[in-house]
């Protein structure tokens, strides 16, 4: 019982340290800003459907294409999109900005 109590207990420790919202202290770099302009391109897009990014965090004038709309682990929404040669993540943070996302797993 007090072995289960303990797992119980270290289990919810774990999720809510998961749970939370924002990297305390993160810094976000102005190159790594989805622009207002490159979002209305991307925000009515459907999984499959393309467009062309006149500027970006990823490059100029690089065509993408939505592979994926998802919530993250955070509680913000994401896009996993495929570029011209590439994979790449933006996601929204708590100040409602979008960035570019750095991607571990290709």
């Amino acid at each position: 019982m007090k072995c289960s109590l303990l797992t119980a207990v270290s289990a919810a420790i774990l999720l809510a340290a998961c749970s939370q919202t924002a990297v305390p202290g993160r810094i976000i770099a102005p190159q790594d800003v989805v622009s207002y302009d490159a979002l209305n391109l991307l925000t009515p897009l459907t999984p499959g459907q393309s467009t062309r990014l006149a500027s970006s965090p990823w490059g100029n004038n690089i065509n993408v294409v939505l592979l994926q709309k998802y919530r993250a682990a955070t509680g913000f929404d994401c896009m996993r999109l495929k570029l011209d040669s590439q994979t790449a993540l933006a996601c929204q943070t708590p100040d409602n900005l979008w960035v570019a996302e750095p991607t571990y797993i290709q």
